[in-house]
């Protein structure tokens, strides 16, 4: 008993916290059922036939409702990634190249597209010079249509270097303006990410239904970091992508966030729990093994 305790004692920790997580926060996740306009696609998604606007809706068949379920289930044992296209079902194959570039991605394969908001605008830049305040939608460069931040974005490297007409959307009332794109492509200002915050969805839960799934949790999380080890040896390059206590720290928010510590302190407290039970000599399992053998 005094062997198991420390064991024991992490599993509960784990329960308790993400009872409290669960009953006071509920579990927010991005909304596929949400994503009007699909995710980006960058050269490495598109080799492996994602296209841009596609929104991801399942895995092997299976619908999700959570874009990070998605990811994840892909990474470990996904066969097909389901996309919805222009209002078609598309199945596309994850092959092991396609699993190594969501591993490298460290969550972030599947990003939204966002429109072409400005949220702020910085000092001296052309973006000031020309005008553009918070708030304003970019509808369109030198005429051509570019209703998300991606469209504009890769528009404006066609100016490098050279002035061109913005069409703004401000408090309803078109306006044009003209700027000076700097040499790499950029104008100065940063994009709103207020949209982001609409494809939340949260689930509550009732104390008890809070408690029913803290209880189940850490079981889980432990069951998704054993398929997550089993992974790295399947795809290429896969175990150099394993970090320690520093490359963990690295992967930290840059700002203190609560929610994301007790959501981690919980998660650790689990696999601490279950690699201490492992009949290892030097850990508690071993200990309990040899206890037991001499019983």
């Amino acid at each position: 008993i005094i062997m198991l305790g420390g064991i024991i004692v992490n599993i509960v920790l784990a329960m308790i916290i993400y009872t409290i997580l669960f009953i006071s926060q509920g579990k927010s996740f991005v909304d596929v059922n949400k994503m009007q306009y699909g995710i980006e696609a960058d050269a490495a998604q598109t080799k492996f036939g994602l296209q841009k606007g596609d929104i991801p809706v399942g895995v092997n068949g299976v619908k999700y409702q959570a874009l990070n379920e998605i990811g994840k289930e892909a990474l470990l044992g996904g066969k097909t990634l389901d996309v919805k296209r222009q209002g078609k079902e598309v199945s596309l194959p994850i092959t092991e190249d396609f699993r190594t570039e969501i591993l490298k991605a460290k969550g972030t394969f599947f990003v939204p597209q966002i429109p072409s908001v400005v949220d702020s605008v910085l000092n001296n830049s052309a973006a000031q010079k020309a005008g553009l305040l918070k708030d304003d939608k970019v509808i369109a460069v030198d005429g051509f249509t570019t209703p998300l931040y991606s469209d504009l974005t890769n528009k404006l490297k066609e100016y490098k270097g050279k002035t061109t007409s913005l069409s703004i959307e401000r408090k309803g009332e078109p306006i044009e303006l003209m700027v000076n794109v700097s040499n790499d492509g950029t104008i100065g200002f940063t994009n709103s990410r207020e949209y982001l915050k609409t494809l939340v969805s949260t689930e509550d839960y009732t104390v008890g239904e809070g408690i029913a799934k803290g209880i189940v949790e850490p079981f889980e999380s432990i069951a998704t970091q054993v398929r997550g080890i089993g992974t790295l040896f399947q795809v290429k390059d896969g175990r150099k992508q394993v970090a320690g206590p520093i490359g963990m720290v690295k992967q930290m928010p840059k700002q203190w966030d609560w929610l994301f510590f007790w959501s981690f302190t919980a998660m650790i407290s689990a696999w601490l729990a279950f690699i201490n039970l492992l009949p290892i000599p030097g850990l508690d399992g071993g200990h309990a093994v040899f206890a037991i053998y001499e019983m």
